[in-house]
């Protein structure tokens, strides 16, 4: 792809229309009801779980594809010159989440789904999926409204559903929050509470190339001057094993920061973030600062990292160590005093994750007491 593109993309109108109706609909709540331990209860407000994201690159490949996910699932790629519709890889495997879907009472259509959705089906759940989805695989064009519906609903049981967090039962597992704050923070306004606020652009981002690895930030968010590499952990997990501790993830960062790799990512960053908003699917209010960073070359102000902490083991009954204040102290701490870069972390309190808010850039301030835990106002 031409990275010019940037500033010159061809709109297709009834492609946008198709985008922006998609990223509204349907009207089911998260459920993160929280009854048990206070989790998250404010995020029943937000009811659109399609995620629509920019391509996945900037390759010949990936022009023009934007990404449809929801709830942390991947559903299908959507052509912006045609609206044709391909699945992604991951759908094929939401059969068994639309199995035995009447014995499990948690899973009952009626609450998360709109009223008669499942009723007018002629067969099972799974073997209409299964049916549907042979049927996309052979023809183009919009993505089947039944069809959709039920991979929303699979995704959801994958993702989201307490019942199938073989980790922690009780919770919703990490893809299906991090979903949640993207779309949160993509429909608010570049202004929150008097406070400059920051955007989610993409997820699960490619970093760089390097055999055997694929090396990625979690959320990518622009902040109306530079763009953050971020990577999020949740309830203290996923902070130990070699592949993806924090070292890691800061190497990884660091890497991706340099020149040689930075000035690629940049360009390719803001293509995402154009498409987004010529797509009308980020708040108006950004348009003035997208027009300035696609103006703007490459420099290392342009690119920063950070940690997005939500939550703790100790959040969890029956765990009491601050496992990231540890895991802070010994992996993160000594690889910035070795190798530092701009990182910004913010601790955010399992009540409110509905803005993001990253305002500490050194990591050792982050263990004094008085700023430990950064509340989202």
């Amino acid at each position: 792809m031409n990275m010019d593109k940037c500033m010159k993309l061809s709109i297709n109108e009834e492609v946008k229309n198709y985008l922006n109706q998609l990223s509204r609909q349907y009207e089911f709540h998260y459920m993160f009801t929280g009854e048990k331990y206070g989790l998250v209860n404010n995020l029943n407000v937000l009811k659109k779980p399609l995620l629509i994201l920019g391509p996945e690159d900037a390759s010949k490949k990936y022009e023009g594809k934007m990404r449809l996910w929801a709830y942390g699932g991947s559903i299908a790629t959507i052509d912006t010159k045609t609206g044709d519709v391909v699945l992604s890889k991951g759908s094929k495997g939401y059969v068994p989440y639309l199995q035995d879907r009447y014995k499990n009472k948690k899973l009952s259509p009626e609450v998360f789904c709109q009223e008669g959705l499942f009723d007018g089906l002629d067969m099972p759940a799974d073997e209409k999926y299964k049916k549907l989805l042979k049927i996309h695989d052979k023809k183009s064009g919009r993505i089947d409204s039944e069809f959709l519906d039920l991979s929303v609903f699979a995704a959801y049981t994958r993702y989201l559903n307490r019942s199938v967090h073989k980790t922690y039962p009780s919770y919703p597992q990490e893809k299906s929050i991090q979903c949640v704050i993207a779309k949160h923070s993509m429909l608010e306004s570049i202004w929150k509470e008097n406070e400059k606020n920051m955007v989610v652009i993409d997820v699960e981002t490619h970093l760089f190339k390097k055999k055997n690895e694929h090396p990625r930030a979690d959320f990518v968010v622009f902040d109306g001057k530079s763009f953050g590499l971020i990577e999020f952990k949740y309830l203290g997990m996923s902070m130990d094993r070699k592949e993806n501790n924090l070292k890691k993830h800061y190497e990884d960062f660091v890497r991706a920061m340099k020149p040689e790799n930075g000035r690629m990512l940049f360009e390719e960053l803001k293509m995402k973030l154009k498409y987004l908003m010529d797509y009308g699917l980020i708040d108006q209010s950004w348009q003035e600062k997208v027009k300035e960073i696609c103006r703007k070359g490459y420099d290392e102000s342009v690119l920063w990292c950070g940690f997005y902490f939500l939550g703790d083991a100790t959040d969890i009954p029956g765990k009491k160590k601050d496992i990231v204040r540890d895991r802070i102290e010994k992996q993160l701490t000594p690889v910035q005093e070795e190798t530092p870069i701009k990182c910004r972390i913010a601790r955010i309190d399992m009540e409110r994750i509905d803005k993001i808010q990253m305002d500490t850039d050194n990591i050792s301030d982050l263990l004094q007491d008085n700023i430990e835990i950064q509340k989202a106002r």
